[in-house]
């Protein structure tokens, strides 16, 4: 997020006009998290970065589960957040997976089953509030 009127007005739509609260339960609007977001104002909010030389390390079907790709000596851990309220299912694509690193397990779920194509893998997960995928 940055600061625009492009940037406001993709926010201002998801968040529901409503009295600011600070209680305890679930449904109290300190726990809300916005997920309706209009689908082209967020085309022109994130096109910037596309233009960049960025390196896409995830590619994912659902931009509501955050991704996070941390490398160490024995493979890669990829660390998913989902920002809404439901488990989502999500078809990741992790690239740049150096050779030999085929084994996927998630730290909830145990082993899942991957497709490996040159230098990326791919694989589905259902992610309830966070995981962390290890790819070995």
């Amino acid at each position: 997020l940055y600061g625009s009127f492009v940037a406001s007005a993709y926010l201002r739509d998801a968040i529901p006009i409503r009295p600011y609260d600070r209680g305890t339960m679930p449904d109290s609007f300190n726990h809300f998290l916005p997920t309706n977001f209009d689908g082209y104002l967020s085309d022109i909010v994130t096109a910037p970065a596309g233009a960049g030389e960025a390196r896409w390390d995830v590619i994912t079907n659902n931009p509501m589960v955050e991704s996070c790709v941390l490398e160490g000596p024995n493979g890669l851990a990829v660390v998913l957040i989902n920002w809404t309220p439901q488990p989502q299912r999500v078809f990741l694509t992790v690239q740049f997976v150096p050779a030999g690193r085929n084994k996927v397990t998630s730290i909830r779920r145990g082993e899942l089953k991957a497709t490996r194509i040159k230098v990326t893998v791919s694989f589905r997960i259902t992610v309830d509030v966070a995981d962390v995928v290890l790819i070995e």
